[in-house]
This record gives C-alpha cells, sequence and structure tokens, in this order.
C-alpha cells in the first residue's frame, strides 16, 4: 500500500482485514528494524511479529516499511499468510519479498474535491470549508480540521497547515505579503496578464473538477508563470501581490539550500518542497530562476550528465505539480525551452514609461506623514519622471535616500534631496545624470 503518510494507508489495511473477517497485527517497522537498528535485533524483531500473527491467525501490517532494509523483507511473506506493507513509494519493500508469493500494489490515489467534500462531511456537520474543498489535502489533514473546525475558520486554517512546514528545512523562505493591487504600477496589458493568472489560480478546482476539464491535463493540475523583464520592475512584488490577493502564502526557493554537489540530493530536496507546497496550498517562488531552470548542456563529463539529470527530474516534477508557481528571472534566453512549453504564462515585466515613473514617484513619497504633518516641499514630479529614467525599485530606494537626507538637515524632503538621492541609486549601475537643469 503505497502513500504519503496520512493517506490512510493503515485505515485500508483495517478495512481489507475487516472484510476478510480476520485480526490485524500493526507492527512500527521503522522503530523495529530501521537505521540504527542491531540487525540481529531487527530479524528477531520479524520473527517474534510474524509468529504472533501466525498465532492469532491475523494479518500484518508493516508502518513505513520503507524505512526497514531490503533485505530484512526476504522470507516475510512465508512467515505469515497476509503481509501488507506501507510504504510512501510503490517498489520500495515489496521487491525484496519471496518472489513464490503473490504480491499486488495499491497506490493510494490523491482525494478529488468531490471525496473531500465527502469526508468532511462524515467528519463534521458544519458546512464545508473553502481549505477542504481548494487544498490538494490528505485524509489526515481533513480529520484534523474537521476536529478544530468549533473553534473556527482560522483554526480550520491552521490545522489544515500544521502538519505542512514548507520552511522546517532550510529549503524555502517564507516572505511577507504587504502590498495590495494598487501599489503594483504596471501597463494595462500586464495587468489584464496577471488578472487571468489569478483567475485561473482561484478557480482552477472548480474548473477541473465541476466541469470535467481536469482530463486535461491528467500529469499535472497545477500552474506554473514566469515573470520576465529587468531587475526592479516589480516581478518579486507581483508574485507577493498575488498570493495576498488569493489567500496563499508566498515561500521563496532558496536555490543554495536545494541545490546539492551530492548525486540525488537536489531531486529530493525538490521533492521535498513541492510536495509540501502542494498540500499546504502556498505559492512557490522561484526567484533567479534561470540558476535551476536553466539550459541542458551538450555532455562532456560526468558533472555535465548529472546536472542534466537534474534539469529533466525538475522538468518531470514540474508538470506533475498540483500547486502554484511563479518563476522570476532577468534573463529569459537562459530558460530550457522545455520549461516554457510547461509553463500557462509568460508575463513580460518592462521599464516603467514617463507616466507609469510619475505614479511610483507620488507612491514613494507620500505628502504627509502618518501624524498629518506635511512631508514635501516643492517637489517637480514631472521633471522626476521625465529626465530620470529609473525602474520601480531604483525610484523606492532614492525616495527613501532622499527621505533620510532630508532629516538628516531637519528639513523637508524637496527636490535637491530626490535628485540627488537619484544620482546615486542610477550610479549603481553606472548611469551618470549631470545637472543640465536639475538642482542637486
Amino acid at each position: 500500500m503505497s502513500g504519503p503518510a496520512g493517506a490512510g494507508r493503515r485505515s485500508l489495511a483495517r478495512q481489507l482485514c475487516a472484510e476478510l473477517q480476520i485480526p490485524l497485527l500493526v507492527a512500527d517497522a521503522g522503530r523495529l528494524m530501521g537505521s540504527g537498528v542491531d540487525p540481529a535485533a531487527a530479524g528477531e524483531a520479524l520473527v517474534q511479529v510474524t509468529r504472533s500473527a501466525r498465532l492469532m491467525r491475523a494479518a500484518v501490517y508493516w508502518h513505513d516499511a520503507d524505512m526497514a532494509p531490503a533485505g530484512a523483507w526476504r522470507d516475510a511473506a512465508g512467515r505469515a499468510s497476509l503481509s501488507l506493507f506501507g510504504t510512501c513509494s510503490t517498489g520500495c519493500a515489496t521487491h525484496a519479498v519471496d518472489a513464490a508469493a503473490a504480491r499486488r500494489t495499491v497506490r493510494l490515489p490523491s482525494l478529488t474535491r468531490a471525496t473531500r467534500s465527502a469526508l468532511w462531511s462524515r467528519l463534521s456537520d458544519r458546512t464545508v470549508p473553502p481549505p477542504v474543498l481548494d487544498w490538494p489535502l490528505l485524509p489526515s489533514d481533513i480529520a484534523r480540521a474537521a476536529a478544530s473546525a468549533p473553534a473556527g475558520p482560522e483554526a480550520v486554517i491552521e490545522a489544515c497547515r500544521s502538519n505542512i512546514r514548507v520552511d522546517s528545512a532550510p529549503l524555502a523562505t517564507r516572505l511577507p505579503r504587504p502590498y495590495v493591487w494598487d501599489d503594483l504600477v504596471l501597463p494595462p496589458s500586464v495587468r489584464r496578464h496577471l488578472d487571468e493568472f489569478e483567475a485561473q489560480a482561484r478557480l482552477r478546482w472548480a474548473v477541473y473538477g465541476d466541469w470535467g476539464f481536469g482530463q486535461l491535463c491528467p500529469m499535472g493540475r497545477g500552474i506554473a508563470a514566469l515573470f520576465a523583464g529587468p531587475s526592479g520592475t516589480g516581478k518579486t512584488m507581483a508574485a507577493q501581490v498575488m498570493a495576498r490577493s488569493l489567500g496563499m502564502e508566498i515561500y521563496r526557493v532558496d536555490l543554495a539550500g536545494v541545490m546539492s554537489k551530492y548525486i540525488g540530493d537536489t531531486e529530493k530536496h525538490l521533492r521535498e518542497l513541492f510536495d509540501a507546497c502542494e498540500r499546504a496550498n502556498v505559492l512557490l517562488f522561484f526567484d533567479e530562476a534561470d540558476a535551476l531552470f536553466g539550459q541542458r548542456m551538450q555532455v562532456k563529463d560526468a558533472h555535465d550528465r548529472f546536472a542534466n539529470i537534474e534539469i529533466d527530474y525538475l522538468l518531470q516534477r514540474m508538470e506533475q505539480f498540483d500547486g502554484i508557481a511563479v518563476l522570476a528571472t532577468n534573463r529569459r534566453a537562459h530558460i530550457d525551452t522545455a520549461f516554457l512549453r510547461r509553463i500557462r504564462f509568460i508575463v513580460d515585466f518592462l521599464a516603467p514609461d514617463v507616466d507609469e515613473r510619475r505614479t511610483l514617484w507620488k507612491l514613494a513619497l507620500p505628502a504627509l506623514t502618518p501624524d498629518n504633518e506635511e512631508l514635501l516641499d516643492s517637489i517637480d514630479w514631472d521633471v522626476l519622471a521625465e529626465r530620470l529614467d529609473m525602474t520601480g525599485a531604483e525610484i523606492k530606494s532614492a525616495a527613501m535616500s532622499a527621505a533620510f537626507l532630508a532629516r538628516s538637515e531637519g528639513a523637508r524632503i524637496g527636490m535637491a534631496h530626490a535628485v540627488r538621492a537619484a544620482r546615486r541609486e542610477l550610479a549603481k549601475r553606472g548611469v551618470v545624470v549631470r545637472p543640465g537643469g536639475l538642482e542637486a
């Protein structure tokens, strides 16, 4: 019986034995025969459990069977009339069972929207909450949420996430979500593209399940988007706004934690990360995505071969992903074309034009303090927007520097402070702004 922890493997074993009208003996293979256990002691534990099962005329269910070494199961089938192995992946234990024994592998499928609703209705008389309908939860997650339902909606959400820790390993970092759509200054075409992305992310389970369109995407039902454009044009901010609007947390992938020089470790980390993000219903954000989703290379040595294997695995896992993912890059040409075919939305972020720069300056430099005191002193918005070709991130940084310059002088923020700060910000990328008609 194969499936993730909490998928109902043990419950299925109980139901089978109830149908057969035989007792069930449950043994924890990880504790009895896992790593660190003396082989002799592990063998003795196997003998004792199977001997007890024969005396009781019971079936044996080995919980977490993949935690035990494969060789331990060689004679297991002959010592009990019925042996059931609970594993996280198919073939982890049963491939070592005596070939003369009849074998069958059962893969527990993911719950559909309808089956999640039905399970909730059996466990609670309350209305099915949105997380149960829209999150790809396991039966154990739903049971925990149903027990928390009397405490209110927030308790249900917390219960759904309580056993799913995306940040339990150094693979992803939770990002804040301080922005809303009104804080994002974008061309109308880009905004419409983002609105379409949000609508599909919000309605995907209803369309896949209620309307039957899930058959068109049998591999995976997630939605991935590529945000491409120069640095500072709002890609990360757009991902934060999207997550907040969808009511999801956003986690940025830590490439240093995911990528490993050891063979197989990168694939293992990616599997853990994708699985956790699917169940927790969070938006997975790949910043500088070209570092992980780069072009496959011509194989010249073993390093190239294993690098290509990692990319191939990532391609497969992205195709099977059922969550929401955003890839951000300022080097779109470096992304492997095989990934682009698996991405539903490609949104090109452009440097702001004059009107957008004017709006960005006004958002970055508020007219009043929180105490309603005048903060600005004769700012010429047209000059800032027309003569200073800056991105949104540069304008935000310049506004911050201008505020510090003004505060250090004990004055309100004026044009001189804004221009001086903007010059220094542009100098970071080698752009020199001569005084001309600008006062510094």
